[in-house]
């Protein structure tokens, strides 16, 4: 809590470090650990984001089995923006990143290619070069990575605003798997239990 006005104060180092010190207790007792990852600012801004990544990646680089991010969500889990949703994505891409690690093993040192290329060839044309490129380094959905001249040639568009197109995009583009028929017969009998009017078939085309 915050010790000035006893409100939870979920995107707090401390919260963070609690978490951590949970998981090294789970470890302990053999027991399975989920770290909650939040922030408590009222509106989804900076803080968010910040105060989000800070605890998943102290949850993931303490061992935690699960860390519960509620994506999209602030205020202590009590709002949610889908704006959000698309940033949370991409810190959770990174967080994710980061716990994988270096690998170390003799194709990812390629001394080999080291001695076959010498000190002055070029390393960015080697075959082993652009295959570990594309296995190791991330690839940012949201994050700027262009020159200031190309950015502001997009529209100098910050995170918000290239978050909200994603969002609008997978709105628009995205269509779900269908669920098993055994599974909508399952929903099927459950949501007649509670209302004549709906079906498991009827609520799927309503989120459509």
């Amino acid at each position: 809590m915050d010790m000035m006005s006893g409100i939870s104060a979920t995107g707090a180092p401390e919260f963070s470090l609690i978490g951590v010190a949970s998981v090294q207790m789970a470890k302990f007792y053999g027991m399975p650990s989920d770290v909650g990852a939040q922030s408590d600012s009222k509106s989804f801004d900076a803080q968010t984001s910040y105060e989000k990544t800070q605890a998943a990646l102290m949850a993931a680089l303490s061992g935690a089995d699960m860390a519960d991010l509620a994506l999209g969500s602030s205020e202590s889990f009590y709002a949610c923006s889908p704006v959000q949703l698309m940033i949370d994505d991409e810190i959770v891409a990174n967080v994710r990143r980061i716990a994988q690690g270096i690998e170390v093993n003799e194709e990812t040192l390629s001394v080999d290619v080291i001695a076959k290329t010498g000190p002055s060839g070029n390393y960015l044309k080697h075959p082993r070069t652009l295959s570990q490129f594309k296995r190791e380094h991330s690839q940012a959905r949201l994050s700027d990575r262009l020159t200031r001249q190309q950015w502001a040639a997009a529209g100098s568009k910050d995170i918000n605003t290239r978050a909200k197109e994603r969002m609008k995009e997978l709105l628009r583009s995205h269509e779900p798997d269908p669920l098993e028929p055994e599974m909508m017969n399952e929903l099927d009998k459950l949501i007649k239990e509670h209302t004549k009017d709906y079906s498991a078939a009827s609520i799927e085309r309503m989120g459509r």
